[in-house]
């Protein structure tokens, strides 16, 4: 048979699938079945599959396939998440060429939404395409795709259920913002966004009212906040100093004293920083927005550290968030002096980037002599995770869910949620819901599902919860089969206000985040339709990689709670994340990304889906490694050649699994079934738990074992004539096997099991059946256990024989086992003595041979000249009576000379051809001297294992019998000559001594030490 070749088969599999329907029958012949709802977590539609969706598809693949084989009627339905700010960048880099919302409204929103669209269903064909060629079976042609009106509608449920629940409400917070995408940011978005970047780090004096000479010294990395400056922090309980510092009196904590002031200076004052509060001081920077300010220092512990700056920590409440908690504390003013683009609306900084005016800001204090050092600083500052771009934080009206007033009740919900593992659940996601705050849901944005809040100018608002109830309050008519719920069309329409006016639409959008959330019931068309939503609601099962915990297992749980006080899901798998072999991130940069389609197009798509669940547990993080996807490969083939091998010699014999022969198990037979069902059994265990990769491994096990084992024990009985039982039996048992493991690998490598499986019994899928029964009946564990001793005895010949530098395909005349205890191994005497290519086995104790030696460091003072006569003449002695002697009277004579016991030494060792390993139920001995008639053998199988590979190079069939020529010399010809029989049996050919003539393979070979030419004659 030809080589495995996996992709060409993939390719023909998934042909066979498409032209006969296979996935649509698979969901037909499950519709009576128990229901199961997968909810998809939706792929964000870049356009590229990468490797971390590959393992991620493939975990959910396996799981959707092993319940469709236990009878469920899964909901399988694909879904994208198509909306958000990535698209919209990508859209303006590559369609507008543009840099700011200006440019899109001058574009035309209408036009850009369009455009966004055409991009993110692009993108999501391509990467449907990907994800069916690793065989990913989803219902493909009718995905749920966020950008869809009845999906959207979901969404704007949910948001109306906050609403109904008083979970919804607007505010003036400061939040993270992005002056490049001129938007809000939400705090969880910003978690992992951290980069470290070069900043500004100053110390700039603020000088007390009232004090001649005084300042208050304060540090900060972020100049550009200086001109909302209102306050400065300190910590009740610190100790602080009055320093006389050149000219200048600064007051600062004491413990920072060293790091803040470099040179010298004199102790004036120690006090606590209690004693600070309510000082007023003058603005920091004289420009208009600071006249009028109450400037003074306020106490703050939460937030004045000893680990950085001076413990006078500047507040600008309008611009950190932790600022404007202590600015409503004690009533401060807050400035925020920043427009959208994180630009100044204040003279004399009007019109400058923030960050290009702290260069200006840090010359105005010095200028003023207000700034005591500039320096630099690397530190973490976070970026946009969707243009990368640095955050500000920044004053802003926005829309907010109250998550802090269900708290409680998610930290309870989440206890009826299985987590695999459970310690994510009950640590990390738990710890996230116990710290959750109020969600900032508002954008300022366009390509987003938009909010559906409507508000009056008399200050009524209105939210709406469908399409239906947009209807009915529209103040024209609206055609609802056909209306696009984005923007612009959306911000058209007008609802009644009981005042009489019209009411329009808040011009924000909604977080994507909301918009995934909102998926265990969009997905399933709700509110639009009901029904399904009542048979299949809450989903059985998601999985999702490590991120997620913030993301959308936290945003699928906060928005199921508030719209149903129910959980979104019963049972979630967390996974990790895909990095490179050194277990860096990829990225392009580092130049280690690993596209999936080339591990496909090189080893085949199961290879890396086996890979990916069997290389590591699934909750920690996939190293990628080519070395680990070629050792996969390589099991594939194993499995592959076992298949060729069956295929092969079943054809010849015309095998028919259905007919009724007479058997004859040997024991390798029954301990092989046994071990099938008990892998079965523990398989079934590991899908249960979902633990991929405890399958994986116990299947690659099996594999190994399949073929180094079993098949290497029967192949000499499927060469018998005729129907002869034990041949049969293998036969047989090698159907079983093979047809049975291509419906356990099924759910993981569903390619190669379809074509192994309809080649071996000529069925229409795999996919159609039912996964594997234990037969209870065929599991023999003493079995088993007895088989596994019997291999830990033939480990230890091959590591005796490479001790005595002996070739395992050299015959070898004998093993003896010295077993620790009674253990029954003569039913196994027959695989033992043919695995370890040994003619005889003996099972004895091994009586190590006495031997006395002179202790020449006591013998040879004593004795002094006749030493070397004595060492001599113990040479000839026996050793058990000398060791007899000297036990009964304490000496021995030898001729005139009496030793005694410390004058010898006495060892024990095995006979000089016997080489001894140990293992655990005792030790095994090899015998390594080997007879004429066994070299003979020995050099026979060297030639054969040459003609072996010879067939292999020139591609012949298996059974295919061909004419060789053997030339040697008359020594090597009498061993070709004593073993011919053998050789033709071994190689298929007809064995001729002398050299080809006319058209020959040939190669010439070394076989130790003597020249044989070897010729092969199709």
């Amino acid at each position: 048979m030809p080589r495995l070749n996996l992709p060409e088969i993939e390719e023909e599999v998934q042909r066979y699938w498409k032209e006969n329907s296979i996935f649509n029958e698979m969901v037909e012949s499950r519709r009576d079945g128990k229901k199961f709802y997968f909810c998809q977590g939706p792929p964000f539609t870049s356009g590229q599959a990468h490797i971390g969706h590959a393992w991620n598809h493939a975990l959910k693949d396996m799981v959707l396939r092993y319940k469709t084989m236990n009878g469920f009627n899964v909901y399988r339905r694909a879904g994208w998440d198509m909306h958000g700010l990535p698209i919209e960048v990508k859209v303006e880099e590559t369609v507008l060429g543009s840099k700011s919302k200006k440019e899109i409204e001058e574009y035309g929103i209408e036009n850009f939404i369009g455009e966004c669209k055409k991009f993110a269903i692009r993108n999501m064909n391509n990467m449907t395409s990907q994800l069916q060629r690793l065989g990913i079976w989803l219902d493909w042609d009718n995905p749920y795709m966020t950008l869809d009106r009845k999906y959207m509608e979901g969404v704007w449920f949910g948001i109306k259920r906050a609403h109904e629940k008083n979970l919804l409400y607007e505010d003036e917070q400061v939040i993270h913002w992005c002056p490049r995408c001129e938007t809000a940011v939400a705090g969880y978005e910003v978690r992992d966004e951290y980069k470290e970047i070069s900043d500004y780090s100053i110390y700039v004096k603020a000088r007390l009212r009232g004090k001649e000479n005084e300042f208050i010294l304060i540090w900060t990395t972020t100049p550009w906040t200086l001109p909302a400056n209102t306050a400065i922090a300190v910590h009740p309980e610190f100790n602080y100093v009055k320093v006389k510092f050149g000219d200048e009196i600064l007051i600062l904590v004491k413990e920072r004293l060293d790091d803040a002031l470099r040179g010298e200076y004199e102790i004036l004052e120690e006090f606590k920083g209690k004693e600070l509060d309510s000082l007023e001081y003058f603005p920091i920077l004289d420009i208009p927005v600071q006249e009028g300010i109450h400037h003074r220092v306020v106490m703050a512990p939460e937030i004045v550290t000893l680990e950085e700056g001076t413990g006078c920590v500047h507040i600008a409440p309008g611009h950190g968030e932790e600022d404007f908690d202590v600015g409503k504390k004690y009533h401060l003013d807050s400035l925020s002096p920043v427009d959208e683009a994180g630009r100044f609306t204040i003279e004399p900084y009007k019109g400058m980037y923030i960050r290009d005016a702290n260069a200006v800001i840090i010359k105005d204090l010095e200028d003023n002599g207000r700034l005591l050092r500039e320096e630099r600083i690397s530190h973490r500052y976070p970026h946009c995770w969707r243009c990368k771009t640095p955050l500000i934080l920044r004053s802003t009206k926005q829309w907010f869910l109250a998550v802090s007033k269900i708290r409680d009740e998610l930290l309870e919900k989440n206890m009826e949620i299985e987590w695999i593992p459970e310690w994510i659940g009950s640590g990390r996601f738990e710890n996230w819901l116990k710290n959750a705050k109020d969600w900032c849901i508002s954008r300022q944005r366009y390509w987003n599902t938009p909010l559906p809040i409507w508000r009056c100018e008399c200050g009524n608002i209105e939210v709406i919860g469908s399409i239906k109830e947009l209807a009915e309050k529209s103040v024209r008519e609206i055609d609802t089969e056909n209306l696009d719920l984005h923007r612009p069309q959306i911000d058209k329409v007008k609802l009644k206000c009981t005042c009489g006016k019209e009411m329009s639409r808040v011009k924000d959008v909604i977080d994507v985040w909301f918009d995934s959330g909102s998926a265990s019931w969009a997905n399933l068309n709700y509110p639009h339709e009901k029904e399904k939503f009542k048979e299949l609601f809450p989903a059985d099962f998601i999985t999702e990689g490590s991120d997620q915990t913030r993301g959308w297992f936290y945003s699928l749980l906060v928005g199921s709670v508030i719209a149903f006080d129910e959980i979104p899901y019963k049972r979630v798998l967390y996974h990790g994340f895909t990095l490179d072999a050194n277990g860096r991130k990829m990225s392009k940069s580092l130049g280690n990304v690993v596209d999936p389609s080339d591990v496909i197009e090189k080893h085949g798509a199961d290879v890396l889906r086996f890979y990916m669940l069997w290389a590591t547990v699934p909750w920690e993080d996939l190293c990628f490694s080519w070395e680990g996807v070629a050792s996969v490969e390589r099991m594939f083939n194993i499995l592959w050649n076992v298949y060729s091998f069956s295929k092969t010699y079943m054809k010849l014999d015309n095998f028919n699994p259905d007919k009724d022969y007479e058997l004859k198990l040997e024991h390798e037979d029954r301990w092989i079934l046994s071990r099938f069902n008990s892998l079965i059994k523990d398989s079934t265990d590991a899908m249960e738990r979902v633990y991929p990769h405890e399958f994986c491994r116990s299947v690659n096990d099996f594999i190994l074992e399949l073929s180094r084992w079993y098949v290497k024990l029967v192949r000499d009985r499927v060469w018998i004539e005729g129907d002869d039982p034990r041949k049969i039996s293998v036969y047989l048992t090698l159907h079983r096997i093979l047809t049975g493991i291509s419906l356990l690998m099924a759910p993981v490598t569903p390619h190669l099991s379809e074509y192994m499986y309809r080649e071996l019994t000529n069925g229409r899928s795999v996919h159609l059946l039912d996964w594997p029964v234990v037969d209870e009946n065929l599991i023999d564990k003493e079995l088993e256990e007895n088989m596994e001793i019997v291999q830990q005895i033939v480990e230890c010949v091959s590591s005796a024989r490479q001790k005595a530098k002996i070739k395992l395909r050299w015959p070898i005349p004998r093993v003896i086992i010295a077993l620790k205890e009674e253990l029954d191994l003569t039913p196994f005497e027959g695989i033992i003595l043919k695995a370890c290519n040994a003619k005889k086995l003996e099972i004895r104790d091994m009586k190590p041979e006495l031997v006395v030696k002179p202790n020449l460091s006591v013998l040879g003072p004593k004795f002094k000249g006749d030493a070397r006569k004595i060492s001599e003449k113990l040479k000839s002695v026996d050793a058990t009576k000398v060791k007899d002697s000297i036990e009964k009277t304490g000496e021995f004579r030898i001729e005139k000379f009496v030793l005694s016991g410390d004058d010898l030494i006495f060892e024990t060792r095995i006979p000089e051809d016997i080489v001894a390993e140990e293992f655990e139920k005792g030790i095994v001995y090899i015998d390594s001297k080997l007879s004429s008639e066994l070299f003979s053998e020995a050099m026979a199988r060297e030639v054969i294992r040459r003609i072996q590979e010879m067939r292999k190079e020139m591609d012949l069939e298996e059974l295919e019998i061909v004419n060789i020529f053997i030339k040697c010399d008359k020594k090597f010809k009498k061993f070709i000559e004593d073993n011919k029989k053998f050789i033709e049996k071994e190689t298929r050919g007809r064995i001729k001594i002398g050299k080809a003539e006319g058209e020959v393979y040939e190669k010439k070979w070394d076989i130790e030490g003597n020249d044989v030419l070897i010729s092969i004659v199709k």
